[in-house]
């Protein structure tokens, strides 16, 4: 697919986890306390490298007993810790079912301490379930009416982190959406634009469909353009179905084109965006729409041209779209000579794959 100015889609560091950290933030961290069953050597991996993770993260600082236990130290001193972090995470298999249920071991022990915790206290969120096994085995009576953090082999790992990051923080899965009057739009809490509904000089949108949603509203890359003096000032928003807006993008630019395709080949389609800024200038930016339904800019694909090509096609028969552009060849006389580049996946990222160098005598195609 060629673009020359086409308007159809223009119309278109060691921290104590208890204590203030002043290397990361100047507020105090969520402690979060790590109960599990040593069930098997992987399982052990996982849990360590979910601890690592967590305690990356700028607001938590974890408790786990591979950070803090030495030989010669009181286990039992240990576990009582559990009695005064902010949060305890439950990994939930069968063999930690059966150990909490029969209140035997280390697990049994801690088991006390956090049923205590959840008869004590007024808040329901102190424990934080994550389920690892299947559900009917693994999941403790004491913790049956509590919701738990997906981490099932079956599940999306992506999500659920983000999921328990939220649950620790004691943040909604979602936010629940800012009331709007008709036609305005906020991002961020700003209003931004508030159009008619039939405003199209001022706005336009493409619709789209993504796999494994729900039926509802359609998808929306909406475009506002804004009144401005020489280049126009677009913001490109992302309207996924029951979502808040997600700003996309904003440029200066003559004219704005979209297409949504799937360039990788991964039965969900990329946004791509290609606006001009010139007469002969163009500029490219590629969007991946991820299983979250976050959005990120595909790395490689930001690119720009000063003439008047950028293409995307199938160029050597493996299903995914490749990109093609020219660029002018400014230390050669006359300038009509030019360099063209082609761009191809590597993994989830464009990797420049050839250039060629062309002079003016040879036939633009």
């Amino acid at each position: 697919m060629r673009y020359r100015g086409s308007r159809r889609c223009l119309t278109l560091c060691v921290i104590d986890p208890l204590k203030e950290s002043t290397a990361v933030s100047s507020e105090k961290r969520i402690s979060v306390f790590i109960s599990y069953s040593r069930d098997s050597d992987e399982h052990g991996r996982w849990v360590a490298e979910l601890a690592d993770r967590l305690h990356q993260e700028q607001a938590i600082a974890i408790v786990f007993d591979d950070y803090d236990v030495r030989p010669g130290m009181s286990l039992t001193k240990f576990m009582e810790r559990a009695s005064e972090v902010d949060k305890i995470l439950v990994v939930l298999t069968p063999s930690y079912k059966t150990k909490a249920e029969s209140r035997t071991g280390g697990v049994g022990y801690e088991a006390g301490l956090l049923t205590t915790r959840l008869l004590t206290e007024a808040t329901e969120a102190t424990v934080v379930p994550v389920l690892r096994g299947p559900k009917e085995v693994s999941i403790p009576s004491f913790l049956k009416d509590k919701v738990y953090v997906d981490f099932r082999p079956s599940a999306n790992a992506g999500v659920a982190y983000k999921f328990l990051v939220n649950a620790i923080k004691e943040r909604p899965a979602r936010e629940r959406p800012a009331s709007l009057r008709p036609g305005q739009i906020l991002i961020d809490g700003d209003e931004l634009a508030t159009m008619s509904k039939g405003s199209r000089d001022r706005e336009w949108s493409l619709e789209f469909e993504l796999p494994n949603l729900e039926p509802g509203p359609p998808n929306r890359v909406l475009v506002i353009r804004l009144p401005t003096s020489g280049l126009t000032s677009y913001r490109l928003l992302l309207l996924l179905r029951d979502r808040p807006p997600l700003p996309l993008l904003a440029v200066d630019s003559h004219f704005i084109e979209l297409a949504v395709e799937d360039f990788d080949a991964d039965g969900r389609p990329e946004i791509a965006v290609l606006y001009h800024t010139g007469a002969h200038s163009r500029g490219f930016r590629l969007f991946r729409i991820e299983l979250d339904l976050s959005v990120t800019p595909v790395p490689g694909a930001d690119l720009g041209s000063d003439w008047p090509l950028i293409e995307w096609t199938d160029l050597n028969g493996d299903g995914k779209l490749e990109l093609r552009k020219r660029d002018r060849n400014w230390s050669k006389v006359p300038v009509m000579d030019y360099i063209e580049e082609t761009y191809g996946w590597q993994g989830l990222e464009l990797k420049l794959l050839t250039t060629t160098y062309i002079n003016h005598s040879e036939s633009d195609p």
